[in-house]
C-alpha cells in the first residue's frame, strides 16, 4: 500500500500522465510499422527497444521538432554542427553517425543494416542521414541496430534477468554506446530526464514502461 502511494506520487507514469499515455497511444497506434521494422527481433527484445524510446517518444513534441529541424537543417548539412534531436524517438544525428560507422565496421556488408550507411559526399551523408531520422521507419531501422549494437557489446554480460538488460541498454542509448561497465553505473545513478526537470533516470523510465508494454503484450 506504501510502496503503491509513494508510486503514484513519484513515478514517472503519475508525473507526466498525459505524456506516459501519448506515449502507448503512439505505439499502439503504429504497431503494424513497429513490428515489420522490428520482426527480426524476439518479442522480449522487441519490447526491450520499444521501452528504451518510450521516454524520449513521451516527451516528444511535433511543433518543436518542426522548427528545430527546420532551424537547424541547412547548418547541419553545410557544416556536421548543431546536434539536434530529431523525430518521434528523439535520435540526434551523431547518434545516428555513430551506429553507422559501427555498422561500417563490424556488419557484414550483405546484411540488412548496410543500407544505413550512407553513401556520397559528406554534405550527402548528412542529408540523407537527417531525412531518414525524421521519420518512423528511419528512427526503426536505426533502433534495430542498436539493438544489435548493444547485444554484442554486452555479449560477455550476464544479466540477471530482461530488467537489468534493459536498464543497461537503455542506459547506452541514453548516454553512448562507448560507455565502460563503470560509466554505466554512474549514469544510472543521475537523475537527468527530461532535459527540462531533470527529475527522473532515464533507465528507471525505460523499467516503467517496460512493465505497461510488457503488461500489454501479454
Amino acid at each position: 500500500m506504501i510502496a503503491s502511494l509513494i508510486c503514484a506520487l513519484t513515478c514517472y507514469f503519475s508525473i507526466f500522465h498525459g505524456e506516459s499515455l501519448e506515449a502507448m497511444k503512439y505505439i499502439a497506434s503504429h504497431q503494424d510499422e513497429i513490428n515489420l521494422s522490428l520482426k527480426n527481433l524476439e518479442p522480449d527484445e522487441r519490447n526491450i527497444a520499444l521501452a528504451i524510446v518510450a521516454p524520449e517518444l513521451s516527451q516528444y513534441s511535433t511543433v518543436y521538432d518542426f522548427m528545430e529541424l527546420n532551424i537547424l537543417y541547412a547548418l547541419y548539412v553545410s557544416t556536421g554542427s548543431g546536434n539536434f534531436s530529431i523525430g518521434p524517438f528523439q535520435m540526434k544525428p551523431s547518434f545516428a553517425e555513430t551506429l553507422e560507422n559501427y555498422a561500417s565496421a563490424n556488419i557484414p556488408s550483405d546484411s540488412a543494416f548496410s543500407s544505413l550507411i550512407p553513401k556520397g559526399s559528406e554534405k550527402e551523408k548528412r542529408r540523407k542521414r537527417l531525412k531518414r531520422l525524421s521519420t518512423l521507419e528511419g528512427e526503426l531501422e536505426y533502433l534495430a541496430l542498436f539493438i544489435e549494437a548493444a547485444r554484442r557489446q554486452t555479449a560477455d554480460i550476464a544479466f540477471a534477468d530482461d530488467i537489468e538488460k534493459l536498464r543497461y541498454w537503455a542506459t547506452l542509448y541514453n548516454s553512448g554506446l562507448s560507455l565502460t561497465p563503470e560509466n554505466v553505473n554512474e549514469a544510472q545513478a543521475k537523475k537527468l530526464f527530461p532535459r527540462f526537470s531533470k527529475s527522473f533516470n532515464y533507465a528507471d523510465v525505460a523499467v516503467e514502461f517496460y512493465r505497461h508494454i510488457t503488461s500489454i503484450s501479454k
